[in-house]
């Protein structure tokens, strides 16, 4: 039962970096100058660019907060699509992917603190 909910974590994941891909690029672009090309305009990049961008950020969200005992062994696996198509593609702003692993860890390591915390104040 436990691959079954990991399995259900990495790909809701999936879909919140789907959902919410253009927000993540809009972030991104808001950093990075992009004016777009002949192949993509700066939204079509941004959707495009934000989906793995989404992934990165709720699949440590979600595994800090939900995740069992080898819940890193789950995110590594699940991100290496997604952070190996932003090191192929713009691996000169590699820097700035980096964050977005790392603030979904800390927004979730937050919330299973508090989560945490509130177990054992009921007990």
């Amino acid at each position: 039962m436990k691959i079954l909910k990991n399995i259900g974590l990495a790909i809701l994941a999936g879909i919140l970096g789907y959902v919410f891909g253009t927000l993540f690029g809009k972030i991104y672009f808001s950093f990075i100058q992009y004016y777009g090309s002949f192949l993509f305009t700066k939204e079509s990049a941004g959707s495009l660019i934000g989906f793995p961008m989404g992934i990165l950020f709720f699949l440590p969200l979600f595994f800090t907060i939900f995740g069992d005992r080898h819940k890193y062994w789950w995110i590594g696996i699940a991100a290496i699509p997604a952070a190996a198509f932003l090191i192929y593609f713009d691996l000169d702003h590699v820097h700035f992917h980096v964050l977005f692993p790392i603030a979904g860890w800390l927004i979730g390591y937050g919330i299973s603190v508090l989560i945490h915390r509130q177990t054992l104040n009921l007990r």
